[in-house]
């Protein structure tokens, strides 16, 4: 019985890494299709955090050397709370 159980957990934890890579790859396509670096890549790394997440709201770091900028749909509500990165 418990090989049932182990074999069913890792069919499941499969199917969930096989939903994130397909959402990357969808995510990697749009990329690749837009012509113009411009707020839409921003948009579609939003819209694949989200899914892979499944999350509703998302806040993204663009973290270098002298500042951090703030990426979010919420940004104007957050960027005055954020003083530096989680990490780095």
């Amino acid at each position: 019985m418990s090989i049932v159980i182990h074999n069913t957990r890792l069919f499941e934890t499969n199917a969930e890494k096989i939903r994130q890579l397909m959402i990357l790859q969808e995510a990697v396509s749009e990329i690749n299709l837009s012509r113009v670096l411009d707020n839409r890549i921003l948009d579609i790394l939003n819209k694949s955090a989200l899914k892979i997440a499944g999350a509703d709201r998302v806040l993204v770091y663009f973290w270098t050397s002298k500042r951090i900028d703030v990426s979010s749909r919420m940004a104007a509500k957050c960027s005055s709370r954020i003083e530096r990165p989680m990490m780095g």
